[in-house]
């Protein structure tokens, strides 16, 4: 429900600023906004699921104690390190800029 208030919002920003543009500057533009904007209910979380993707920076790639050690060197490769977020060993709750 959080999410649907949200793009009720985001709906009616878009509204105002497409009055304001047209009143302001006299143009006349069609904002096209995602059709998710105007569903609601089951169909909403079908179709948030569907298109909701993950744009924070992968992690568990190169898990602590299986790929490299405490100190973030690579196991087997000499003067290599990781220095990113491939090695948490699992998914972060939050954004991963969070533990970054």
């Amino acid at each position: 429900r959080k999410f649907e208030r949200m793009f009720s919002t985001l709906r009616s920003v878009a509204n105002r600023t497409q009055k304001r543009l047209s009143s302001q500057l006299g143009l006349d533009l069609k904002l096209i906004l995602h059709p998710l904007m105007y569903v609601h209910g089951e169909r909403f979380a079908r179709g948030l699921r569907m298109f909701a993707s993950n744009w924070n920076h992968p992690t568990g790639t190169l898990p602590i104690e299986k790929a490299v050690d405490a100190h973030l060197r690579v196991s087997g490769i000499e003067r290599l390190r990781v220095a990113d977020l491939s090695v948490l060993p699992v998914p972060v709750t939050g954004h991963s800029d969070a533990v970054a």
